[in-house]
């Protein structure tokens, strides 16, 4: 309804006409173009810090950023599975089922197998902060790693990591002998770090951890400690052994790729820029949470046992060759795997980081 009629008189007595102009502000969001974008991951911001960080800080930094455009993306979120579970996002923005979405890497062996090499490379860097630098280092040098998404019809706005990965049990474990005959469950290619131990491996995720230790499919499981944390895993496996297995290149904030070309170029530059500010950010509040996290476990009567370097060596030691076949398989999907594992390991080093054991890459 208009203030002013069509011979330009105010309808309002000249005070409520102020009144009306001074509350005006909301208005201009009604004249805002809305977009639409569907995000979806197979976890929640609760369980795990990746999708936290997405939903705390890249969402709403991306409309800030447009607050001076005439722009504002409405989020339609569908997190824990909502839309595509753990293992189907990569499909759902292929398809644009989702406009955007979170790839937790492990899950895409075959797609993703460079993106997610870390997954082969057990014992690497537990620094998150380090580990978010390599990947960003890695991803800057080697173009198959952006390149690959382009095959799935997305662009993979940025990379962010795990934190780190430990073990939690139903007994105590101070050793890899420890696990003989004992059922793990891990995500996929970490299965390779229980290699020669004497575990049973059982194929698994986080999201169906806590019923499957609780029945007994398996009585271990390697997972990332925040989440597991706050999935209250340790209810059900209290002992938790600190074998810093390493950091993760964990997951990818990709959207279609169709989709992004779309859209505005001031929404594209509003959500590349909060991408690249996204790794650090993830990475900082993993570190932030990770010894509080240790510190509410024990407070609820988890035992926790940190894996001495000693005991660490002989766990690597008893591993086949498991980072020479990623080289391997890499080189038969063309890829420059011994370059780019290598290199990877060489940023690390560079860094601070000592290598545990020195795995054979020919």
């Amino acid at each position: 309804m208009s203030l002013i009629d069509n011979a330009g008189k105010s309808l309002l007595p000249l005070a409520l006409l102020a009144a009306a102009m001074s509350t005006a502000v909301p208005a201009q969001a009604a004249d805002k173009e809305i977009i639409r974008l569907r995000i979806g991951a197979g976890h929640t911001p609760e369980s795990g810090q990746w999708i936290k960080t997405v939903n705390d800080f890249f969402m709403p930094e991306v409309n800030k950023r447009l607050a001076g455009t005439k722009y504002e993306i409405k989020w339609v979120p569908g997190w824990g599975g909502s839309i595509a579970k753990l293992g189907e996002v990569l499909e759902a923005i292929e398809t644009n089922l989702l406009d955007v979405g979170y790839i937790v890497l492990v899950f895409e062996p075959a797609k993703l197998m460079l993106q997610g090499m870390t997954y082969r490379m057990p014992f690497q860097s537990g620094d998150p902060m380090l580990v978010s630098k390599a990947t960003a280092y890695m991803y800057g040098k080697y173009p198959q790693f952006k390149e690959d998404f382009h095959k799935y019809n997305q662009i993979a706005l940025a990379i962010s990591v795990s934190d780190p990965y430990n073990m939690f049990s139903k007994t105590p474990v101070t050793s890899h002998k420890d696990l003989a005959n004992i059922k793990v469950g891990a995500a996929g290619a970490n299965l390779s770090w229980l290699k020669n131990t004497g575990a049973i491996p059982v194929q698994s995720n986080l999201n169906e951890c806590y019923t499957s230790l609780q029945t007994g499919v398996y009585e271990a499981t390697i997972q990332p400690t925040g989440a597991s944390y706050k999935l209250k895993i340790a209810e059900v496996a209290p002992y938790m052994v600190e074998a810093h297995f390493g950091v993760q290149s964990f997951g990818a904030l990709s959207v279609n790729k169709k989709k992004f070309e779309s859209l505005p170029a001031e929404v594209q530059k509003a959500m590349q820029d909060v991408a690249a500010e996204f790794p650090t950010k993830a990475a900082e509040y993993i570190v932030e949470r990770y010894e509080a996290d240790k510190k509410g476990m024990l407070a609820n009567g988890t035992k926790i046992y940190t894996l001495p370097s000693e005991a660490r060596k002989a766990w690597a030691a008893s591993l086949p060759n498991v980072v020479g076949e990623l080289v391997k398989e890499l080189e038969a999907k063309g890829y420059p795997g011994k370059q780019i594992v290598a290199d990877y390991y060489k940023f690390l080093q560079d860094n601070g980081y000592e290598m545990i054991r020195n795995w054979d890459l020919n």
